[in-house]
């Protein structure tokens, strides 16, 4: 029972598939991965020459900064999805999760710290940021209509691939 080029059936069947992709929960977690890979891309992008030039961080320090948020967002991933398997979707855990790296950036923006201290407070910001992603996984499935898990992830991951493409 596939449909035919051009039969009502399938304009029907498109329809309905852009309006599940168009619907307000799909559509908000599209701009959810568009705003978590920009902030993530001007991570990688700008806390190298921010820690030296408002920390005054020597650059082998900056990077290894860097490098444990990087770290930590792995190590992050897997204990997220722990976290996820145990309290399963829920929007705190993401809204949490996005304030706490907020106010780990602030800190690292307008608090002189000792360098320990910036490698420290970056990696945490890793961690947590890397301890959202199975959750918003789960977040985005909760929302998905059965037989839609596809198209709807296909489309909310091409966020990520917008947010990369809007920021440097």
């Amino acid at each position: 029972s596939h449909a035919v080029k051009g039969s009502k059936k399938e304009t029907v069947g498109w329809r309905a598939d852009l309006g599940v992709l168009l619907s307000r929960p799909i559509l908000l977690a599209f701009l959810f991965y568009v705003i978590v890979v920009a902030g993530t891309n001007g991570i990688r992008t700008f806390a190298v020459s921010a820690l030296v030039d408002i920390q005054h961080m020597p650059l082998e320090a900056a990077n290894a900064a860097l490098t444990g948020f990087m770290l930590c967002s792995a190590c992050g991933m897997l204990l997220g999805g722990v976290i996820a398997d145990r309290f399963g979707p829920r929007i705190g855990t993401a809204i949490v999760s996005l304030v706490s790296c907020a106010i780990l950036y602030v800190m690292l923006a307008e608090i002189a710290m000792p360098y320990i201290a910036i490698i420290v407070t970056l990696g945490a910001a890793g961690a947590i940021r890397g301890a959202l992603q199975a959750t918003r996984d789960l977040l985005i499935y909760s929302v998905t209509p059965d037989g839609q898990v596809g198209k709807v992830f296909a489309f909310v991951a091409s966020g990520a691939n917008f947010g990369g493409a809007v920021t440097p």
